[in-house]
């Protein structure tokens, strides 16, 4: 796939969406267990879990930066179909006073 305006303008490719709508970023062979692969330099890890369905890899440190207003919560919640959420949060408008907290969620 290749589009104006997916481009680095610097000769090489930027962003790459394959036959099985796969997207790489930084690479041009997105993994593919995942449907993201968002790729700033090999990791030397073998095959990604095949539940993945984003993967960040980097040859040295890789992270993810989840950011919100000051009183708004920031984290990460699972869930299923039966609405049993499970919640990794820092702070937030829910009063967290700057701790990791894991939990099952009462909604």
């Amino acid at each position: 796939f290749t589009s104006l305006g997916i481009d680095d303008n610097a000769g090489a490719v930027a962003m790459t969406i394959d036959s099985s709508e796969r997207i790489g970023i930084g690479t041009t062979s997105p993994a593919s267990t995942s449907k993201v692969h968002i790729k700033s330099g090999a990791s030397g890890q073998g095959t990604p879990h095949s539940a993945s369905t984003v993967i960040i890899e980097g040859s040295a440190e890789a992270g993810i930066n989840i950011l919100s207003g000051n009183t708004n919560f920031a984290g990460i919640v699972w869930g299923d179909d039966g609405d049993n959420d499970l919640v990794l949060a820092i702070n937030g408008g829910d009063n967290y006073d700057d701790k990791i907290i894991l939990y099952k969620s009462s909604n």
